[in-house]
């Protein structure tokens, strides 16, 4: 039974292989609202059956979740699908989990930590289909020069993956900073190389979009001014809403 119980969790806290279900669930799902909602529940149920169980969880399940977080930072480095990005990070960020789940960290904590990396990858998820209605495919090099040609699509783009790889006052950044403090030292060490791929991922990433000569006869319109203004104070809310929980306990404090 405890051997279930540890398959279970490892399902949605993703311990790898059995983080292959979340990144491909992800990959064929074509609605960004049920995206968003993948996003949000996924560690949720991980937490909810590893609190509901009362079982021991052994020591070794975060040596395990910082490789598999290891593993997925590593293969982002390749990716050029913004939306495989957005799944391989969401894996890679929810095994960070176990540190505190193992380490009995409380369950009011955890939690919070997993709505601060799903908030911050529902934020990314949201970008994916503005740029497929305009480039055909949210695809890193396919066309490059949007910071000339769509400037206020790049801008969201660039705070849509700055959210992701968790820079400071995103939600993702306090939630990190939560699984830090619950680290050892070694096991500290392993998360701020995982922050660190995250982060050389993102800027590969933008690479294959912002700079460059653009490709295309026609130019397709912009996000409208109105649409721009919205996801700036979407961001912004998120970021207010990340420093509230982080004054309330996020990092320890409860």
């Amino acid at each position: 039974m405890a051997i279930l119980i540890l398959l279970a969790i490892g399902i949605f806290l993703p311990l790898f292989p059995l983080s292959m279900l979340l990144t491909a669930f992800f990959k064929y799902v074509p609605w960004t609202w049920l995206r968003a909602l993948i996003l949000l529940a996924w560690p949720q149920i991980g937490l909810t059956i590893a609190f509901s169980a009362h079982t021991q969880l052994p020591r070794w399940a975060v040596g395990w979740g910082l490789l598999t977080a290891a593993l997925y930072a590593l293969r982002m480095l390749s990716l050029r699908d913004f939306s495989t990005w957005i799944s391989f990070i969401a894996a890679s960020a929810f095994a960070l989990l176990w540190i505190g789940l193992v380490n009995a960290s409380s369950e009011t904590i955890l939690r919070l930590q997993g709505l601060g990396f799903s908030a911050s990858f529902i934020i990314a998820a949201a970008v994916v289909p503005m740029l497929k209605s305009r480039l055909g495919a949210a695809y890193s090099g396919l066309h490059c020069g949007m910071a000339q040609r769509l400037p206020r699509l790049a801008g969201v783009l660039v705070l849509a993956v700055l959210a992701a790889i968790a820079t400071p006052l995103f939600p993702s950044f306090f939630a990190l900073i939560a699984v830090l403090s619950e680290a050892s030292f070694m096991a500290a060490l392993g998360v701020l190389i995982v922050w660190l791929l995250w982060s050389w991922a993102g800027a590969r990433l933008l690479q294959g979009f912002l700079p460059g000569v653009w490709s295309r006869t026609q130019t397709p319109p912009d996000l409208s001014l109105r649409t721009a203004w919205l996801a700036g104070l979407g961001l912004v809310t998120l970021a207010g809403a990340a420093t509230v929980l982080t004054s309330m306990g996020l990092t320890g404090g409860w």
